[in-house]
């Protein structure tokens, strides 16, 4: 059995994102994703991919276009 899971982050003004970044600096959000996703597979868009700087430790990556 494949378990799936998606992470989604909104601010409270709807925003999902500025200039590449998230529009927030949340060391307890940070830690709940690297926690969530390590051992995983990521699936991203492909700015998202070259936002973070390519593949993360310990997480297989697929970026879609």
């Amino acid at each position: 059995m494949t378990i799936v899971r998606a992470i989604a982050a909104v601010s409270r003004d709807n925003i999902i994102g500025i200039n590449g970044k998230l529009p927030w600096h949340l060391p307890s959000d940070s830690a709940h994703f690297r926690a969530s996703t390590t051992g995983g597979t990521l699936i991203l868009g492909r700015l998202s991919y070259e936002d973070d700087g390519g593949p993360l430790d310990g997480r297989s990556t697929v970026v879609v276009t």
